[in-house]
């Protein structure tokens, strides 16, 4: 813009002014915009792919799949009560199986789904939780129509059958394997596919995540009530049925489309990492040291290199640091996997590991075994040494309560003679509830600040849930009016809870 070769390399200011009018001049006769910085920041480079684009499919399976698992919660705590007269007993120990097969195996499903190429993974986890709810669905079509219409009959009869009664308890163990499933299902979907769709754009995903979320509520809002219209107005071996079909649909619907989405994206079978993983498995310390590239110190310090191997937050926090020789040392031989593992899949790097490696340490299960203990110890110092450990202790003892439309609650109202639609219809306000205190979370966080609107909520939930729980004592365990002052309480409750 006015510069010749020949011009001196430091021009006076008399020929930068008139550069500078120079570029006055081009630059107004540029029609301006408001250029929003999050744009900037957030749009895609030019080399990058767009992400999908057919989101309504994704929407439709998703309801589908949230829909169909909603009314097996439901449902189960249903037939159960049906059969057990009410009992608590069965209810409970289906939840403990459901919540304790997730904390022992999900992690151990996770470390196979990382290995796993992606619709494999999906399939199998369809497969699986078709197979144990359709079992679930069979059992509770025998038990139902060989059952009489008195619940205590019912009860009375399965008691003293060995077989309907070796039947009853094998549905704890199908609820273990829903669980699982769905679980090992939204793990590998929300958390693995729809990043790989969204093609780094995050603006896609937020909107994308946002949109599931709804759903989710809709589901958790309509689901309860249209089971609980089932079981009000439809005999249970004709509901086993019905849920059998509308199960087996859901899931083949969900199979097809899971593999037509996974063809036409090429990018969702490769599996960027996870055969570099495993190809370091079998390499030392020193083997690992000597691929470190040391002028590659930008990439290689990242968290994103190795946030995800589970070290302590301390060892994260080091990080990287040089030597004596001006090359990268690492911490730890973990750290030290997760970062080659970095840095062989952007280089795409490949190791062969068919040769021996001859100064390799041999694995010892003592020593996974003190590696696990020591790893665990280190996740717990760091959790009391996070400065909110007691947040968030108090935080998990909310599960402790049983007035929430659980499953608990769902057996007692239906022992105090609720009705199966009214059941349905509160577990569903419930839901609605929680989310209008998500949406007025913001609003009052602007007029009240944080701490103030913490401290209210968390006064409004406990007053409701005082009044729920005294009621019991100054009307009756089975009063009318106990049960509902104990339904309207809770169902306000949980707008202060979320």
């Amino acid at each position: 813009l006015g510069l010749k070769p020949d011009c001196p390399s430091s021009p006076s200011i008399f020929r930068l002014h008139r550069m500078s009018k120079k570029v006055g001049e081009y630059t107004s006769k540029i029609p301006r915009r408001a250029i929003n910085m999050e744009d900037m920041l957030l749009a895609p480079s030019i080399n990058q792919p767009l992400p999908y684009e057919k989101r309504g499919q994704l929407y439709l399976t998703h309801f589908l799949f949230a829909f169909v698992t909603k009314m097996w919660d439901t449902s189960i705590i249903f037939f159960v009560a049906q059969f057990t007269n009410n009992s608590m007993l069965l209810v409970a120990i289906i939840g403990l199986c459901s919540t304790l097969s997730v904390f022992l195996f999900m992690g151990l499903i996770g470390h196979v789904l990382d290995r796993t190429n992606r619709i494999l993974a999906v399939r199998v986890a369809l497969s699986v939780k078709l197979v144990a709810v359709s079992l679930a669905y069979i059992v509770c079509c025998i038990l139902s129509a060989a059952l009489s219409d008195s619940s205590a009959a019912a009860a009375d009869t399965i008691r003293h059958d060995p077989f309907k009664r070796t039947l009853l308890y094998l549905l704890p163990v199908f609820a273990a394997f829903v669980g699982l499933a769905s679980n090992s299902i939204t793990q590998s979907i929300e958390k693995d596919w729809l990043v790989v769709l969204s093609a780094k754009d995050t603006r896609w995903l937020s909107a994308t995540n946002a949109v599931m979320t709804q759903i989710d509520l809709g589901c958790n809002t309509l689901a309860p009530v249209l089971t609980g219209i089932l079981f009000a107005y439809q005999s249970h071996e004709v509901i086993a049925f019905v849920l059998l079909v509308v199960n087996t649909l859901t899931v083949l619907v969900l199979y097809l489309s899971k593999s037509l989405l996974y063809h036409s994206w090429p990018a969702l079978g490769q599996k960027i990492g996870v055969d570099v993983l495993e190809a370091t498995d079998n390499l030392n310390c020193a083997d690992l040291e000597s691929l470190i590239d040391s002028d590659d110190d930008e990439l290689l310090d990242t968290p994103a290199a190795y946030g995800s191997i589970g070290q302590s937050s301390s060892t994260r926090r080091g990080g990287l640091k040089k030597d004596g020789k001006n090359r990268l040392s690492v911490r730890s031989a973990a750290e030290q996997k997760a970062l080659q593992m970095r840095r062989m899949s952007n280089n795409a790097l490949l190791i062969n590991t068919a040769q021996p490696v001859s100064d390799a340490v041999p694995v010892t299960y003592l020593g996974q075994i003190r590696a696990f203990y020591t790893s665990t110890l280190t996740a717990f110092h760091d959790f009391f040494h996070s400065g909110c450990a007691g947040l968030m202790i108090s935080y998990g003892f909310l599960h402790l309560t049983v007035l929430s439309f659980g499953s608990l609650m769902t057996v007692y109202l239906l022992y105090a003679g609720v009705k199966e639609d009214l059941v349905g219809l509160f577990r569903g306000l419930a839901a609605l509830c929680g989310f209008l205190g998500a949406m007025v979370f913001p609003a009052c966080s602007d007029c009240l600040g944080l701490y103030l609107t913490a401290q209210g909520a968390i006064v409004y939930q406990f007053v409701l849930v005082a009044l729920a729980a005294s009621s019991f004592y100054w009307v009756g365990t089975t009063s009318a009016v106990s049960v509902y002052v104990v339904i309207f309480a809770v169902l306000f409750s949980r707008t202060g809870l979320w």
